[in-house]
């Protein structure tokens, strides 16, 4: 496998934009950015200290997280205005935007407006998702300032912000880097997620069946093994691989192997033994 040098590593940091409003499918593509694009994340912590350490925390809780994505959108056609500016609404004739109108009463809820804000690195290269920067809700906080001086292009200001989404699973609600995965059960969340049968036994050479199930909000319950992603911690010892609505394992040698499934954020894992014959 030919390696790559270390300068091919390196992230340029050039990117493409793509916002998709809610309850549509189709991705906008904005356009060129003037002066870059940058995404800031922070975890807001409250640190625990006691008056014998003084100011040295015992501990330090999440309390929030916020993140945001600062960039120019060069592209100010009235299309991106009303896809971007929350406040803005389009006049349409004919199927095409006539103008975009700005006045409205308080009361607006940015959340209403949000929409999936996909970031990729020019540098990957078309097809690769690796480097994708998605927030699940963003909403642009920035003022339009349009530029009425010579040498000075038209920019649209964003200052997209991050709103948590409590429909996908708990650690996955606010942004990810890497491959998008749409939740598959947007109207109610999972509040627990196990593996059956636990920590069983079997020889060289024999079959068992796992399952996996999900108990919802509603304390409703579903087997979601086939959607599942299932791993084994040493294929050596024990494979598993999923046949129908069934992950059937096989014992191979002697030894204790970790089986886990994955599902968009959630994981369970159990141990299987495996004996000689």
């Amino acid at each position: 496998m030919a390696q790559r040098r270390l300068s091919e590593k390196i992230n340029i940091g050039v990117a493409d934009i793509t916002f998709t409003p809610e309850g549509t499918d189709i991705p906008i593509y904005l356009g060129l950015t003037k002066d870059g694009t940058t995404l800031t994340y922070e975890p807001e912590y409250y640190d625990i200290t006691a008056d014998q350490t003084g100011n040295t925390p015992l501990d330090s809780i999440l309390i929030g997280e916020t993140v945001k994505v600062t960039t120019n959108l060069l592209d100010t056609s009235l299309e991106h205005i009303a896809a971007v500016v929350p406040t803005a609404d389009k006049e349409e004739e004919g199927g095409k935007i006539k103008a975009v109108t700005f006045g409205r009463r308080p009361g607006l809820r940015l959340g209403n407006r949000a929409g999936v804000l996909r970031v990729h690195p020019v540098s990957a290269g078309v097809g690769r998702t690796d480097k994708d920067v998605i927030i699940y809700r963003a909403a642009n906080k920035a003022n339009l300032e349009l530029a009425y001086e010579l040498e000075n292009e038209w920019v649209i200001p964003c200052e997209f912000v991050g709103f948590p989404d409590d429909f996908r699973p708990e650690g996955d609600q606010l942004f990810r880097i890497g491959e998008y995965t749409k939740y598959k059960q947007p109207n109610k969340r999972i509040v627990s997620f196990w593996i059956t049968p636990a920590n069983p036994e079997i020889k060289i050479g024999e079959m068992i069946n796992f399952k996996c199930n999900a108990m919802y909000e509603d304390g409703t319950t579903e087997d979601l093994t086939s959607e599942a992603n299932w791993v084994s911690s040493a294929p050596e010892i024990a494979t598993i691989k999923l046949e129908g609505n069934t992950a059937v394992a096989t014992g191979v040698t002697t030894g204790t192997v970790v089986i886990q499934a994955q599902l968009i954020g959630y994981s369970s894992s159990t141990t299987l033994t495996v004996h000689s014959v």
